[in-house]
C-alpha cells in the first residue's frame, strides 16, 4: 500500500465519528461509529462508504533519494519500504459536530500513544552542525510518542443531487522521537533524537497539502454519486452494516 492508504485512513476517520473507550455515547449516531471502530481493531474492513485496511500494520512505499536541510543538518537520503506499526491503538480525544440542514462539520483530535516505522534498507550521507559527518546503510526504526492528529472537514449538500468536501484540514503534533539506524556514524542516531521531531515539523506543510488534495479529489469522486440524505444514512447505520473481511 502506498501513501494512499494513509489518506484512506485520514478520510474515514474525517468522514465519521470515532468515540473512544472512555468518552460517553450521547446519540445513536456515535453508538454506531463506536461498534465499527470495535469492529475495525479486528482487521480489514467492508463499510458502506469504502473498504479499509487493517491498521495492525501498513506497508508505505520506498523514499527515492531525496535530500534534507535544516538548522545545521544536511543530509541526503533514502528508505526502502517500510512498515507503520501501532495506528490500531488510537483513541479520540476531543469530537465537535456541527449540522445543519446542508452542511456537517466534523472536527476530530486523534492520539495515537507510540508509532513504529521500520525498515530493512536505508541509506544516507551529509553533515550534522557543519562539522560532523553523516553515513549510514542498513536497517532502520523510528518511534514516535505521544501522536497528535487534528481533522476538521466540512461535507455540503449540492442542489440536493450530491454531496461535496468544500474544506479539510490536517494537523498534527509529536513529543519525542527516538530512533535506531543501523551501521551508521556518529552522531547519527543523537541527531534524528534531538532533532527529530524538528525534522518532522518541516513537513507539515507538505504532509497536510498532500492528504488535503487526496481525501478532497476521491471523497468528491464518490460522493458525485451520493445525495446528502443518502450521505447521512450510510454514515447512521455504518456500524451495523459494516463487517470484518479478514
Amino acid at each position: 500500500m502506498k501513501f494512499q492508504v494513509l489518506c484512506d485512513i485520514l478520510l474515514f476517520f474525517a468522514c465519521t465519528v470515532v468515540i473512544s473507550g472512555d468518552k460517553k455515547i450521547q446519540n445513536p449516531l456515535e453508538e454506531q461509529i463506536l461498534t465499527l471502530f470495535k469492529k475495525w481493531r479486528k482487521g480489514r474492513l467492508h463499510t458502506g462508504l469504502f473498504q479499509l485496511p487493517s491498521l495492525k500494520s501498513i506497508n508505505i512505499e520506498k523514499i527515492q533519494e531525496s535530500y534534507y536541510e535544516e538548522t545545521g543538518i544536511k543530509i541526503l537520503f533514502s528508505i526502502g519500504e517500510m512498515k507503520l506499526t501501532g495506528l490500531d491503538n488510537f483513541s479520540v480525544d476531543a469530537l465537535d459536530i456541527i449540522r445543519t440542514q446542508n452542511v456537517l462539520n466534523i472536527s476530530a483530535i486523534i492520539r495515537v500513544p507510540t508509532l513504529t516505522l521500520h525498515s530493512d534498507t536505508y541509506t544516507l550521507d551529509g553533515r550534522a552542525y557543519y562539522v560532523y559527518s553523516l553515513k549510514g546503510k542498513g536497517a532502520m526504526r523510528i518511534i514516535s510518542r505521544n501522536n497528535v492528529v487534528s481533522i476538521n472537514i466540512v461535507f455540503n449538500n449540492v442542489d440536493d443531487i450530491q454531496t461535496s468536501v468544500s474544506d479539510f484540514s490536517l494537523n498534527y503534533s509529536i513529543t519525542m522521537v527516538e530512533g535506531n539506524l543501523e551501521n551508521s556514524s556518529w552522531p547519527i542516531n543523537n541527531v534524528l533524537n534531538n532533532e527529530g521531531v524538528n525534522i518532522l515539523k518541516s513537513y507539515h506543510e507538505y504532509i497536510n497539502e498532500k492528504a488535503r488534495e487526496y481525501v478532497v479529489a476521491n471523497a468528491n469522486e464518490y460522493l458525485s454519486r451520493v445525495t446528502f440524505k443518502d450521505f447521512l444514512n450510510t454514515i447512521a447505520n455504518i456500524g451495523v452494516n459494516s463487517y470484518v473481511v479478514e
